[in-house]
C-alpha cells in the first residue's frame, strides 16, 4: 500500500509539473491563467467552507492580507513538494 501510494503520488507531481510546463511553452499567459484559476479556486473553496482565516489575530486589513498570503504559500508548498 506505502509503494502504490507514493508512485501515485509522484506521479501526480510530475504530471501537474509537466502540465504548467507544457502550458508555459505553450504561451506564458496559459500558464499563469492556469496557476491562478487554480489558486482562486482554492481561496474561494475555503472561504465558502469557512476555513479562510489564518490563526494570527492582527485585525482589520492585516489579517485579510496575511490570511491570502499564508493561504497562497501554502498550497504552492503543498502543490509542489507533497508536504502535507
Amino acid at each position: 500500500v506505502f509503494a502504490s501510494m507514493l508512485v501515485t503520488s509522484a506521479g501526480m507531481l510530475v504530471i501537474r509539473s509537466m502540465s504548467i510546463v507544457l502550458l508555459g511553452l505553450t504561451g506564458r499567459n496559459w500558464a499563469l491563467g492556469y496557476i491562478g484559476a487554480d489558486v482562486c479556486l482554492y481561496l474561494v473553496v475555503k472561504m465558502l467552507r469557512g476555513d479562510f482565516w489564518y490563526w494570527v489575530p492582527t485585525g482589520g486589513y492585516a489579517e485579510i492580507l496575511s490570511s491570502t498570503i499564508a493561504r497562497i504559500l501554502v498550497k504552492i508548498v503543498t502543490d509542489f513538494t507533497s508536504l502535507v
